[in-house]
């Protein structure tokens, strides 16, 4: 269990990391020119990271955890199931009530014929299912909840803060497309493309590799994982702040409109450990 202390120096270590991705010139040049015209999104973004930082850093451990408990539960089982002990049992039952004692059986087989298809999904997890239940910790009660808010469908980033007001974003439409900082859909307006939320990333490998639509600025939280001994195991969780410097195109043969833009690990810290 990681005491406070051992928090607190990851939690100085991680500050200072992402401090250093947000003060260089360049960088705060990037957050005044990202749009709309004329709104500088520094103090916006430092204001977010101060908040979203010392949770995450916080939360980190719990969250390794919690989600991994829905993947790895029906293993577990199986394993309760296959105990000897249920065996005995069943023994004891058919010497006293041979009637009872096939009933027990027949729930018991069916128990351990269930654990063992649910075991079989587990081989065959992506990254979209880790996501998704990293998504779900946050959102609850042990996670940041109060402090942020899902964005809607598939806008980037993934989470937002609660008290951040959008309503001075322009609104994107079919004949006004915007690349940068808007609202989509009049009716309920949903942020997109902004650089004060929190996006989350998952790569079945020790190290973080995404590939994107497009140049998004931002928090980006990652977790590392893979299978070990047929369970699922998180390696890390990770933190940076990806500048739109920080992505490379594709030099695929495809018009420029569909490449595609990617980044990798070398931006990223540990906040379970506070190193890179």
């Amino acid at each position: 269990m990681m005491t406070r202390e051992n928090q607190k120096k990851i939690l100085t270590k991680v500050e200072a990391h992402i401090h250093e991705q947000l003060i260089s010139q360049d960088a705060q040049n990037e957050l005044k020119t990202l749009g709309p015209k004329g709104y500088d999104w520094n103090p916006r973004v430092r204001n977010a990271v101060s908040i979203f930082l010392p949770k995450l850093v916080e939360i980190a451990p719990t969250l390794v955890e919690e989600c991994l408990k829905p993947f790895n539960s029906a293993i577990e089982l199986r394993s309760y199931l296959n105990n000897e002990l249920f065996d005995k049992a069943y023994t004891r039952i058919a010497e006293g009530n041979a009637k009872e004692a096939r009933g027990y059986k027949a729930l018991l087989e069916k128990c351990r014929e269930l654990g063992q298809k649910s075991c079989g999904a587990v081989p065959n997890l992506e990254s979209q299912q880790i996501s998704a239940e990293v998504k779900r910790f946050l959102l609850s009660t042990q996670g940041l909840d109060g402090l942020i808010r899902e964005n809607g469908g598939s806008m980037y980033p993934d989470l937002l803060l609660t008290g951040f007001d959008y309503s001075f974003l322009p609104f994107q439409s079919q004949d006004k497309p915007i690349s940068g900082p808007c609202l989509k859909n009049r009716a309920s307006p949903i942020p997109s493309n902004v650089p004060d939320g929190c996006e989350i990333k998952t790569n079945q490998s020790p190290r973080i590799k995404v590939d994107a639509h497009g140049a998004h600025p931002g928090l980006h939280l990652g977790i590392t994982w893979g299978l070990v001994d047929a369970k699922v195991a998180i390696s890390d969780i990770w933190i940076a702040y990806i500048r739109v410097k920080d992505y490379s195109i594709s030099d695929g043969r495809v018009d420029v409109t569909t490449k595609k833009r990617s980044f990798g690990h070398d931006p990223f810290i540990s906040i379970l450990r506070g190193e890179k």
